[in-house]
């Protein structure tokens, strides 16, 4: 897949690049390897956090589903109760 050339985005990869090309060399790898990591961790924290809701959303479901067969239930006995009658 060709990359396209994009004059804006060339023009902040350029800015982005200056910026880590006036550090140090040592400084630039601890400084990349921190928001690296903490990006990482983040990343991490939001599919943890993701996979919890969606666990979360999957209980309720069923949760209701059972809920409503309880309430069917319920509601066909006194009809069944008046039927017999």
């Amino acid at each position: 897949m060709s990359e396209t050339t994009n004059p804006e985005v060339n023009i902040f990869d350029e800015i982005a690049a200056s910026f880590w090309a006036v550090m140090p060399e040592e400084m630039a790898n601890t400084i990349a390897g921190v928001k690296k990591d903490l990006l990482t961790g983040l990343r991490s924290t939001i599919d943890s956090m993701v996979d919890h809701d969606l666990n979360c959303l999957e209980r309720h479901l069923e949760k209701a589903r059972q809920m409503r067969e309880e309430w069917n239930r319920s509601a066909a006995a006194p009809e069944s109760e008046t039927a017999q009658s």
